[in-house]
């Protein structure tokens, strides 16, 4: 017999549907530093996720407004990808432990 759904697993699944919503913003963090780089005539090119921030780095060495710019909306989008890194764990975690969640 499955147990009712406890309120904290909706909560749980409720903030795991809004941080894939957030991971869209981390997203669109990238498409406007390709923008602001892209006003300097500078292009990003094809990057993986793991080497965008080295490649934005490497593009804004010389450039100090603009390094002064990225350099936050970088530690922001890494922060927001830990953060939902760590939510997707605990989700999956929660979900492995208690039989009556099925997404």
């Amino acid at each position: 017999m499955v147990s009712p759904r406890p309120p904290q697993v909706g909560l749980l699944a409720g903030g795991a549907r809004a941080a894939r919503r957030e991971e869209a913003d981390a997203g669109s963090l990238e498409q406007t530093t390709r923008g602001l780089l892209r006003g300097f005539g500078l292009k990003m090119g094809e990057t993986t996720r793991g080497r965008f921030e080295q490649r934005v780095l490497d593009l804004v060495a010389g450039h100090d407004m603009l390094g002064r710019v990225t350099r936050p909306m970088l530690r922001a989008r890494e922060a927001l990808r830990r953060e939902l890194a760590d939510l997707h764990k605990q989700t999956l975690a929660i979900a492995r432990e208690d039989q009556c969640v099925i997404a």
